[in-house]
C-alpha cells in the first residue's frame, strides 16, 4: 500500500461525514435551539478534526477538505445563530 492511502481510516472519514451532515443541518434549520446546539457542536467537531488529523502539514486531500468544512461549519453556524437570535 502506498503512504497516500495509509493515512486515511474510518475515524477520519467519519469526522468528515458528521461535519458535512451537521453543516447541511445548519443551513436548512432555522430553530434557535437547534442552531445553538449546532454552533456548540461545530467547536466539538473542530476538536475531533485536530484529534484525528494529527497535523495540518498532512497533504492528503481529505485533511484539507475536512479543515475547510470545519471552518465553514464554525463560521456559518455561529453567524446564523447570532443573526436569528437577534430578530
Amino acid at each position: 500500500m502506498n503512504s497516500f492511502s495509509n493515512n486515511i481510516n474510518f475515524s477520519k472519514i467519519s469526522v468528515s461525514l458528521i461535519t458535512l451532515l451537521l453543516l447541511i443541518w445548519t443551513l436548512v434549520d432555522g430553530n434557535l435551539i437547534h442552531l445553538g446546539i449546532l454552533a456548540f457542536s461545530s467547536l466539538v467537531t473542530t476538536m475531533l478534526h485536530f484529534h484525528y488529523f494529527e497535523s495540518t502539514d498532512d497533504k492528503h486531500p481529505l485533511n484539507r477538505i475536512d479543515f475547510v468544512l470545519q471552518l465553514l461549519f464554525i463560521f456559518i453556524s455561529i453567524i446564523k445563530f447570532f443573526l436569528i437570535s437577534g430578530r
